[in-house]
């Protein structure tokens, strides 16, 4: 339900008057979901053209507005942001674009502030969209994640595509759903283990080798002490005093 607090509550409630308030529907525009890789990995980002084609190369039909919806599995896919072309805006900035995401599903729309062609206005000016627009161009670009494993339908769940004419005249479009298949990231082989743990078990040698050569200081000699015997460490001579005196061994 629409409300104040609603993102871009202006920009839907136009949206709505213009889908509500619209001309007969015309035939024979296809909406794609063209995804720029059907198979990736896990941690990968890829990304899902939204291809429309069908219209007037240079001339009408072209474009005024849409809205879109795209669902997908969200243990599979996260939205990671959306990048509109600029065929509706003139690369001016020319339009109202709305972005809403949410668990499994990204919403998009646009208004253009263009006029269609010259005879659908009084006061208006280029470029106009009959003539930037081609038969066939993306309306948007959507950016995922790859966060799980397995296979993610990309269903359109809703789509409104609206003439640039007086009318806003609604558009009848075939959207064709895509896919893409994530796979589990690759885990290295146990021959790749094993070199990778050899590397590191050189590159430590190799640091502890470079380590700088310490240098150890030999204790002091001991204090050398007098005797019969000539000058002996003070150790030794103490021994030798207590070998006399215990067991009357001489000294010469």
């Amino acid at each position: 339900m629409l409300n104040k607090n609603t993102p871009y509550f202006g920009l839907k409630i136009c949206l709505l008057a213009l889908f509500l308030f619209t001309g007969s529907a015309q035939s024979g525009v296809i909406l794609d979901a063209v995804v720029s890789d059907p198979s990736v990995s896990v941690g990968s980002v890829f990304d899902v053209d939204l291809v429309i084609s069908g219209l007037g190369n240079g001339i009408a039909p072209s474009v005024g507005a849409f809205n879109v919806i795209l669902n997908f599995d969200a243990l599979i896919l996260s939205a990671a942001g959306v990048t509109f072309s600029s065929f509706l805006d003139g690369g001016l900035f020319f339009s109202l674009q709305s972005v809403a995401s949410g668990l499994g599903f990204v919403d998009v729309a646009e208004i253009s502030f263009l006029e269609g062609s010259l005879s659908e206005c009084i006061f208006c000016f280029a470029p106009f969209l009959d003539d930037i627009q081609p038969d066939t161009f993306t309306l948007a670009t959507l950016l995922f994640n790859a966060i799980g494993a397995g296979n993610s339908a990309l269903k359109f769940g809703f789509v409104d595509i609206k003439d640039s004419d007086l009318d806003a005249t609604e558009l009848q479009v075939t959207a064709n759903n895509g896919a893409v298949e994530v796979v589990a990231a690759d885990v290295p082989e146990p021959n790749t283990i094993l070199l990778v743990a050899i590397g590191f078990v050189s590159i430590v040698s190799l640091k502890r080798n470079r380590r700088p050569n310490r240098t150890i200081e030999l204790a002091k000699p001991s204090r050398l002490v007098p005797s019969m015997l000539g000058f002996v460490p003070q150790p030794i001579y103490g021994l030798l005093v207590y070998c006399k005196t215990n067991y009357h061994f001489l000294i010469k």
